[in-house]
């Protein structure tokens, strides 16, 4: 992928930036947010 993006003339150095960047996780976050539990949707009745 990386590839076809340089072939269309972006730089390869900020594209690995951008996905080593801030909102890129790992296999270790992508475990643990795996043991979350789910939302639930929230109710719209009366309490």
């Amino acid at each position: 992928m990386l590839a076809v993006w340089v072939e269309h003339g972006h730089d390869e150095q900020r594209i690995r930036a951008l996905v080593k960047g801030k909102l890129c996780i790992g296999p270790d976050e992508v475990t643990a947010l795996e043991h979350l539990p789910s939302a639930k949707p929230r109710s719209r009745g009366v309490k």
